[in-house]
C-alpha cells in the first residue's frame, strides 16, 4: 500500500500530512448511504451512480492541486498531483498478503462491531500472486452483495487489470462438508437453481445483474474502459472437455460441479489464469474452501454440530500464509503451466475426530 509519496522537489508527502494541509480547502464533502472506507480515511463513496463519481473525483482533484500548490509552493504537476489524486479516489479494496500471519477471527469480530466503518460490503480479500502475474482473491469473512466491485475498479484503476472471473452461485462454510462416498459437497450451499433442497438464494443471478449494471454505468467512462468480467456459477461449471476461452465464446456446456467441486474449481481457477484473468472467489471465507470434511461420519447431531463449532473456532484463528501454503500452490505455480490440469489432487479431507 502507497503511504508516502516523493515529489520532484525531494519533498515526501504522506496522506495524513497531504490532508491536514489541505483541510480548509475541502469545502464539499458528501455523504451517501451504503459509503464505504479508505485506509487513510480520505473519503470514498462507492454507491451513486458513475457520473456522480467522477463528478466528485474532479472536485476532489481540484482540491488536492490547490492544496499541493499552497503546501508546496510548486505547480501540482510538479509534486505528482495527478498521482496523489489517483490515490486519493481509487476504490477502496482491502487487500491482505498471502504471506501474512493475520487470521480470520479479527477482521470478522470488525464486520460484526456495532457502528463499525467496516462491513461486509468492503470486506478484506486475501491477494493470492503466482508465475506469470497470476491473481486470485479469496474472502477471510463473509461478504456481501457488492463486495467484490470495488476490488475489480482498484485493480483495473491501478494495475490496469481488465479481465476478471467472478465464481458465484455459493454459499461458503467454515469448514467445507461434503460426503466423502459420492464426493457432493453439501448440496444446501448452492443456489436454489438446481434443486429445491438447495440453499434457496441465486447468487449467480445476482451476481450476474451487478456485473451488468457494472459494465453498463462503466460505457463511455475513462476509468473503466476496455473492462471485461465474467460470472460463473460453481456448482454448474462448464464440461472438462472446453477450455476456459472456447466456453465463453461456445456458451458453457454444463456439469453438475457440486461433485467433485474442489477439483472443478481448481480447474477453472487455473484455466481462468492461464488466459489473463484475475479470478474472485465471491462467497464468504473462500480462503478456506480447501478445507474440507466429511459429514456423513456417524455422530449423533449435537455431537457433530459441537465439533464442527470446534473446527470454525480452529479456522478462524488459522493463519492465511498456512492456508495458502496448504491450499493454493495451484494457483501459485500450477504443475502444468498450459491452464490444464494433468491429474486430478487427491482433496485432503480432515479428521473430524480430532476435533
Amino acid at each position: 500500500m502507497i503511504t508516502t509519496f516523493l515529489c520532484a522537489s525531494g519533498m515526501k508527502l504522506d496522506p495524513a500530512t497531504l490532508q491536514q494541509k489541505t483541510k480548509g480547502l475541502r469545502k464539499v464533502e458528501k455523504t451517501r448511504e451504503g459509503n464505504g472506507y479508505d485506509a487513510h480515511n480520505w473519503g470514498y463513496w462507492q454507491s451513486g451512480t458513475r457520473s456522480e463519481i467522477e463528478q466528485e473525483n474532479d472536485l476532489r482533484q481540484q482540491v488536492i492541486n490547490a492544496g499541493i500548490s499552497q503546501f508546496t509552493g510548486l505547480h501540482h504537476d510538479a509534486v505528482g498531483g495527478t498521482l496523489i489524486g489517483q490515490f486519493d479516489h481509487t476504490p477502496v479494496a482491502t487487500l491482505i498478503r498471502q504471506d501474512s500471519k493475520e487470521f480470520a477471527y479479527k477482521h470478522q469480530a470488525r464486520i460484526l462491531a456495532k457502528g463499525s466503518k467496516f462491513t461486509k460490503e468492503n470486506c478484506p480479500w486475501v491477494e493470492i500472486k503466482g508465475d506469470l502475474d497470476r491473481r486470485l482473491y479469496a474472502s477471510i469473512t463473509i461478504t456481501g452483495c457488492t463486495s467484490w466491485k470495488p476490488l475489480v475498479e482498484r485493480l483495473h484503476e491501478l494495475e490496469k487489470r481488465d479481465k476478471f472471473l467472478i465464481l458465484s452461485g455459493r454459499h461458503g462454510q467454515l469448514p467445507n462438508k461434503f460426503c466423502k462416498e459420492t464426493n457432493l459437497t453439501d448440496r444446501h450451499i448452492f443456489d436454489k437453481t438446481l434443486l429445491a433442497e438447495n440453499s434457496g438464494d441465486d447468487f449467480f443471478k445476482r451476481d450476474t445483474k451487478q456485473r451488468d449494471q457494472f459494465m453498463k454505468s462503466a460505457v463511455g467512462t475513462s476509468t473503466l474502459e476496455n473492462i471485461s468480467i465474467e460470472v460463473l456459477d460453481t456448482a454448474r461449471l462448464y464440461d472438462r472437455d472446453l477450455d476456459f476461452i472456447q466456453a465463453l465464446k461456445q456458451g458453457v456446456k454444463h456439469m453438475d460441479t457440486r461433485y467433485n467441486q474442489l477439483f472443478h474449481l481448481r480447474r477453472v481457477i487455473e484455466q481462468a489464469q492461464y488466459n489473463g484473468y484475475v479470478v474472485v472467489m465471491a462467497w464468504c471465507f473462500s480462503l478456506h474452501t480447501f478445507t474440507q470434511f466429511d459429514r456423513s461420519l456417524e455422530y449423533d447431531q449435537k455431537e457433530r454440530d459441537a465439533k464442527f463449532a470446534n473446527v470454525e473456532k480452529t479456522l478462524m484463528q488459522k493463519t492465511v500464509s498456512e492456508t495458502v501454503d496448504q491450499d493454493f500452490q495451484f494457483a501459485i505455480s500450477p504443475k502444468s503451466g498450459n491452464g490444464f490440469p494433468t491429474d486430478k489432487i487427491s482433496d485432503r479431507v480432515n479428521n473430524l475426530k480430532d476435533y
